[in-house]
């Protein structure tokens, strides 16, 4: 592993919003993934994803809730911290940093 992008996996997970856990840039900062909690009132959380707008460029690979994985389907619904770990394009990050973050209602 090069240096500099340990030095970059480092930095993005600080600079992402949401409560990033980790985040890892994939083929040359072409993509990254992204393990994130599910805030209670962030968008992925109750709602069953196939009817949640995911970005073109992101697919949710997991759900790890307590200790179980969960191979998520249509039907598959985040619950309050949950781990969710994300594949993303560049260009699809910030969208799914918005859907991370807390909703203003929330304060």
């Amino acid at each position: 592993m090069s240096p500099r992008l340990s030095a970059i996996n480092s930095i993005q997970q600080h600079i992402r919003k949401g409560k990033v856990l980790s985040a890892i840039s994939v083929h040359g900062e072409q993509a990254e993934v992204i393990e994130a909690v599910a805030l209670q009132t962030s968008l992925l959380v109750g709602t069953p994803l196939n009817k949640v707008s995911f970005p073109k460029g992101a697919l949710l690979i997991c759900i790890i809730r307590d200790e179980e994985v969960i191979i998520p389907s249509g039907e598959s619904v985040i619950k309050p911290d949950d781990r969710v770990i994300i594949f993303a394009t560049r260009g699809a990050v910030p969208l799914i940093e918005k859907m991370l973050t807390v909703k203003l209602e929330f304060f």
